[in-house]
């Protein structure tokens, strides 16, 4: 009985690293079929050449990921720890199943949403906040406009390949199959919008406790925060409503003047430079 060992397959394991492995084994069997030095010298130059070729479409293939991140420093940031071995161990507190600790962390995140909720309930601050603000007198956002198909082409073009267990199928082959798939899907999103509903399974998530801070105690609950995984359809409908809230705020002048935050072309970056050009006007002096 032959016993074969299972290997994780390498992405940068091409046919031309296959096929000199292939003649660095078969020069191995004959150097120790014949003991000749004249095999040893052929076998030895076989595996420089399979070292050779390895270095060098590891390189090859780590380049071009590194040039398909651009501009994007969280996925160039990720490869790089990738690289360097630094994916950390997942950080859970002691438990005696997977099940119980599910559900005391579910316990705990629904608790600590109902208890903010309670506690906004009691607070007038928001309330006097809203009724000091000026009057709107534009155009009021009563309900949204149907998306189009081009819109929702833009949308999935240009979202991240991510997917979700809960997705039928994977984001790149949504995205490859985008043509046939797009009448169906704006359909979707417009019956959601039309209707004010967001269907129960838009809702659905799988929720993943990631530790706040390297250090903190990881038996204590408070320490973790809930990050969610959604469907990419789920998030698809978010994006239409974000850039539909976005388009009226826009053209109705209602950003605030003083938001940086969930707000393009403002950064943390053009906070910096809007606080520092005031403080440099307030301190001006002329010569």
């Amino acid at each position: 009985m032959k016993t074969i060992t299972l290997r994780p397959h390498a992405p940068w394991y091409t046919d031309e690293l296959r096929d000199a492995k292939h003649k660095r084994r078969k020069a191995e069997r004959i150097w120790r079929r014949t003991g000749l030095t004249v095999d040893l010298q052929i076998f030895k130059d076989t595996c420089r050449n399979v070292n050779k070729l390895l270095i060098q479409e590891k390189r090859l293939f780590y380049s071009n990921k590194i040039t398909e991140c651009g501009g994007d420093q969280k996925n160039l940031f990720k490869l790089t720890k990738h690289l360097m071995g630094m994916s950390a161990d997942t950080i859970l507190p002691t438990h005696r199943s997977i099940e119980h600790l599910a559900n005391r962390f579910g316990d705990f995140f629904a608790d600590k949403v109902e208890g903010i909720v309670a506690e906004m309930g009691k607070s007038d601050v928001v309330a006097d906040a809203m009724s000091s603000d000026c009057l709107f007198t534009g155009d009021v956002l009563a309900s949204f406009d149907p998306t189009t198909e081009d819109e929702v082409r833009t949308l999935i073009t240009s979202s991240p390949s991510k997917s979700c267990n809960l997705d039928p199928i994977p984001t790149w082959l949504l995205k490859e199959c985008v043509g046939e798939l797009l009448p169906i899907i704006t359909a979707i999103i417009n019956q959601s919008l039309l209707k004010s509903i967001v269907p129960a399974y838009f809702k659905r998530a799988n929720v993943k406790p990631l530790i706040k801070k390297a250090g903190l105690d990881k038996e204590v609950l408070k320490n973790y925060r809930p990050v969610s995984n959604l469907p990419f359809i789920s998030k698809l409908v978010e994006k239409v409503v974000s850039v539909h809230l976005q388009r009226h705020l826009k053209d109705n002048t209602l950003y605030d003047f003083f938001q940086s935050a969930y707000h393009q072309h403002h950064s943390t970056e053009s906070a910096y430079i809007m606080i520092l050009l005031n403080l440099l006007i307030r301190n001006y002096v002329p010569l």
